[in-house]
């Protein structure tokens, strides 16, 4: 399969660069590995699109090719992170599209109809966008004067309590046993050699 030769060319490219210091490399990338697959088992979110893909190469592939394992750990991780924040903002009953847009606001990155439909120009139709800010409108958790787009207390709590149980979900399959500490101080080696 041309994706898996891919796969393997990019294993291999990784396999020849050299760290200047590997001695965290194991460690790392089996405790981010195992972080990964305890989230992958675990019961929430139900949907795991976003790990589906690099669990099936991180079990296509050999696991002592340490720097490929460490990558597909933190992608599994990330994708996780991914995950759980779906899975939280569609049980807030949130669309994609509309929960994006809030989240910009929440964010502080737009402030007017423009600068939002500019943002998502490569994304989303500006009617569309008109449409969700309407319906953002009429559920309290945002006002708009003419241009201007203020988010309410009410939508700043409601996209506030998205990202914490976005926290819960992720956080979760990580529970007892997993040394926080040890675990950035393995990760800080291996930053600390790749950007030498």
């Amino acid at each position: 399969m041309f994706c898996d030769r891919i796969e393997r060319a990019r294993r291999a490219y990784l396999e020849t660069l050299t760290l200047p210091d590997q001695a965290a490399l194991p460690h790392a990338s089996a405790s981010l590995l195992h972080l990964g697959t305890r989230m992958w088992r675990a019961q929430e979110p139900r949907t795991k699109a976003h790990q589906a893909r690099v669990w099936r190469v991180c079990h296509l592939f050999d696991a002592t090719e340490r720097k490929a394992t460490l990558l597909d750990a933190a992608h599994m991780l990330w994708g996780g992170r991914d995950n759980a924040h779906m899975a939280a903002w569609r049980a807030a009953r949130f669309d994609d599209p509309t929960f994006d847009l809030l989240s910009r606001m929440w964010a502080g990155e737009v402030w007017t109809m423009p600068q939002l439909v500019n943002a998502v120009a490569d994304q989303q139709h500006p009617e569309d966008v008109t449409r969700s800010i309407t319906s953002l409108v009429s559920k309290g958790y945002v006002l708009r004067d003419s241009d201007a787009l203020t988010l309410t207390p009410e939508g700043h709590r409601v996209r506030t309590a998205v990202e914490a149980e976005t926290n819960r979900i992720y956080f979760a399959p990580w529970g007892e046993g997993t040394d926080d500490a040890q675990l950035a101080t393995w990760l800080a080696g291996v930053v600390a050699a790749l950007c030498q």
